[in-house]
């Protein structure tokens, strides 16, 4: 009896065993697999930056800008935009652009604060305080293009004759007696008075009119010299150079070029025999 009891509680452990199995194979097959999947990290705002372009130097109103006086740096936009900066600063490095306005060493410099060649105002930053505007005529066969420009100084020569009047002279003096070479005016500053688009329109101050052999410069002046310059171009052979330091005055006439020139003949005595005299 007991042996029956026995093998009854076996055979019931086993039918509960095999259906616990069967029972998790069937619910692992049932089941589908989930991907976890971890939420993206938000992104953080990256800082945007534009060009602006700071003075290293203290600069003074009618200055020509230059690359050595202002360096370029990066400022955030955010910050930018406090200044009235939205987009990166263009600035025009031409060597006629000009400041128009004093600006200190530490300044943002921006379009507003240059003039260019083209723009109106631009002949009142080339004259220096004091000085009046004078057109000058000059010979073009000493000029050399682009040699002169605006904002170089220049040296005015004049050649001169108490016989002859030289200015607009295409040809040579026939009488040599008293043609002399001296220098007129230094360090003569040379404007440009162009405005607008046209060409035509410019004066330029080495590009003259090759049919006539001369060209008009706009050049400043004392007003002190106005009266003595106007006669000179009415009177005299002008030419214009780089301004220079000369060790010895600038002078030459006929006889420091021609070596058996004779200006004046002297004879004394008389031109007759009888009378004693000398030759």
């Amino acid at each position: 009896m007991r042996s029956r009891i026995i093998v009854f509680v076996a055979l019931l452990a086993i039918l509960v065993g095999g259906y616990g199995i069967y029972d998790s194979l069937t619910t692992s097959k049932s089941v589908t697999p989930q991907t976890v999947t971890q939420a993206p990290e938000p992104k953080q705002n990256q800082p945007e930056y534009i060009t602006v372009w700071r003075l290293k130097q203290d600069v003074s109103r009618g200055e020509a800008i230059s690359g050595a006086a202002v360096q370029r740096q990066q400022m955030e936009l955010t910050q930018a935009l406090d200044l009235g900066m939205r987009a990166d600063v263009e600035l025009d490095f031409s060597p006629t652009t000009l400041f128009n306005s004093e600006l200190k060493a530490g300044d943002l410099v921006q379009p507003e604060h240059l003039t260019l060649e083209s723009d109106s105002g631009y002949i009142d930053l080339l004259v220096t305080e004091g000085m009046t505007l004078y057109p000058l005529v000059v010979s073009n066969k000493n000029l050399i293009s682009d040699y002169i420009r605006p904002g170089e100084h220049i040296d005015i020569l004049t050649v001169s004759s108490p016989r002859s009047n030289l200015s607009g002279a295409q040809g040579k003096p026939n009488r040599f007696r008293g043609v002399t070479a001296t220098l007129f005016l230094q360090n003569i500053k040379v404007l440009n008075m162009g405005s607008g688009d046209n060409e035509e329109d410019k004066v330029r101050p080495a590009a003259g009119k090759q049919d006539d052999g001369f060209t008009t410069i706009i050049i400043e002046i004392p007003p002190s010299e106005v009266a003595r310059l106007a006669l000179a171009q009415r009177t005299m052979h002008l030419e214009v150079y780089r301004s220079r330091e000369y060790q010895e005055p600038v002078y030459a006439d006929v006889r420091n070029v021609i070596d058996n020139y004779v200006g004046v003949e002297e004879l004394r005595g008389s031109t007759s025999r009888g009378q004693g005299g000398e030759l």
